[in-house]
């Protein structure tokens, strides 16, 4: 409130629910090419405009101490959200997207640990994970790690509910992919506080439900992340350093079925974090972590968010195009030109003309 019966409303636009896709966009790429050998200039279909959001005084910083094997120690910034994410999540963004780890201590007070909000949480329950890890139509798997060999292995579901209770006496991890397809409260939930990305970005939400100990070992991933912990603890190792997919081939595993990095040869920067429940920790791109159950019925939500290189672009586009064309009425059609005139007149000058511009674009689109 600002005094005399006035109150000032922050207002967040709700995000359609169903997202646009990264091989449509990619399409409306090649539109974006074929138009500009034209004369006329490119307009886009539809311009979103954000409203204002209200300035929020500065979070308080908090450097945590890291274990480091090279330059000292060198932190990692932590913001106290204090139960109101959409209001600090400006401020993240341009403090630390993209570019460097951070840990968001009490960003949702929702947990299925709360007993002051049992059954009223849009996470999932434990019961949830297994019902989902029983869906032949559910992508799901269980890694598990031997300590005493140093070993991890993979196994595929789904998995009939007596394969899960008693769970497995050794550490493990059982992950479950897209479960906002899933589950409508959870993909309702995820639509709520992080509706300020575009939803092409968005890749899924993925439950790890570990015991204690469990994991799925040191990996590096190339999109941003949001790792969400809904219930019990977990440690997390995170180097400060990004690794190039060369560097990650060079340091793959080969022993185990999981792509597990070892050791890097050099000393990295690093630095220990414990997640208790309401927490996330925000990891950019190219950042090796690992992280470790330390209590049993350990559960973390990983929101991520498409980072595609321009290979990746490309090849989706060619897939998504290739594919249009297979399936349209068109798949048979071949280029010729309309005008032979406009053949003898351009011969020469090997240019791509207007009016094969529109040739082309009628074909594949």
């Amino acid at each position: 409130e600002l005094g005399d019966g006035a109150v000032w409303w922050t207002v967040f636009p709700q995000p359609e629910k169903r997202a646009m896709g990264l091989p449509k966009l990619l399409s409306l790429l090649l539109l974006i090419l074929l138009h500009a050998q034209s004369s006329q200039p490119f307009q886009p279909i539809r311009q979103l405009t954000l409203p204002a959001i209200r300035p929020l005084p500065p979070p308080t910083f908090q450097a945590l101490n890291c274990n480091s094997n090279s330059n000292g120690n060198d932190p990692l910034d932590t913001i106290d959200v204090n139960n109101n994410w959409l209001a600090v999540a400006p401020i993240f963004i341009s403090s630390h997207w993209n570019e460097s780890p951070v840990l968001l201590k009490n960003s949702f007070r929702e947990s299925p640990d709360d007993p002051a909000i049992a059954g009223s949480s849009s996470w999932p329950t434990k019961e949830d994970v297994y019902d989902l890890a029983a869906d032949e139509d559910c992508e799901v798997r269980i890694i598990t790690h031997d300590p005493s060999e140093d070993h991890w292995a993979l196994e595929l579901g789904p998995f009939a509910p007596e394969e899960l209770r008693p769970p497995p006496t050794i550490p493990h991890s059982l992950v479950v992919n897209d479960v906002d397809r899933f589950l409508p409260h959870v993909a309702d939930w995820m639509d709520a506080n992080f509706n300020f990305f575009p939803n092409w970005r968005r890749d899924d939400g993925q439950i790890s439900l570990a015991g204690e100990d469990g994991g799925i070992g040191f990996h590096v991933d190339s999109y941003d992340v949001f790792l969400v912990q809904v219930s019990g603890e977990r440690n997390w190792t995170v180097e400060l350093d990004f690794l190039s997919e060369n560097e990650e081939i060079d340091r793959l595993d080969s022993r185990h079925d999981v792509r597990i990095l070892r050791p890097p040869n050099s000393p990295k920067r690093t630095v220990s974090v414990t997640l208790k429940p309401g927490d996330m920790l925000y990891l950019p791109p190219r950042i090796p972590h690992c992280g470790t159950a330390i209590t049993p019925d350990c559960m973390t939500l990983s929101v991520g968010f498409r980072s595609p290189s321009a290979s990746e672009m490309l090849s989706s586009l060619a897939e998504e195009i290739g594919e249009r064309v297979r399936s349209g009425s068109s798949s048979d059609e071949r280029y010729s030109e309309s005008n032979p005139d406009d053949l003898l007149e351009n011969a020469s000058r090997g240019l791509l003309t207007r009016t094969s511009s529109e040739v082309c674009k009628r074909i594949l689109l």
